[in-house]
């Protein structure tokens, strides 16, 4: 799976873009994603399309383990059959699945132009002029 990176990776790449002039925006959204429903869906399209390039924007979704998982989810799919299903979404760049209670230790890494739908971190992010994004599943989905 290609689009599916380590931290050290995923930090790298986010590196190299940003020392080589790159425009892109950081868009960073994390989450379970089991029984993947339309809400989802819409979720992951609205935020990569948070600025006016939204196909020069990179969404990267963190994705809770298998470890931190409920254990009455009510369907459970695999960390790795999840991240599949993620990169095959179109608005999708990368995953990377992460074991800590937060992912707050990939937000500190790639240091996100935008935070979606999260507490934690968000400091980080308005300190480097970043913005933290609250976006809401439609009603019902």
């Amino acid at each position: 799976m290609n689009g599916l990176l380590t931290l050290n990776h995923l930090s790298q790449l986010v590196w190299n873009e940003r020392t080589q002039g790159c425009r892109r925006k950081i868009i960073f959204v994390n989450g379970y994603f089991d029984g993947l429903h339309v809400g989802h869906i819409n979720l992951l399209k609205l935020a990569k399309r948070l600025t006016q390039l939204e196909f020069d924007n990179r969404l990267i979704v963190g994705l809770k383990s298998d470890t931190l998982a409920l254990i009455d989810r009510p369907i459970k799919i695999n960390q790795y059959d999840r991240a599949i299903i993620l990169l095959s979404i179109k608005y999708v760049d990368n995953v990377i699945i992460f074991n800590e209670p937060t992912p707050l230790k990939i937000i500190e890494a790639i240091k996100p132009d935008f935070l979606v739908n999260e507490i934690v971190g968000k400091d980080i992010v308005k300190k480097r002029g970043g913005e933290v994004v609250r976006i809401h599943y439609e009603k019902g989905k």
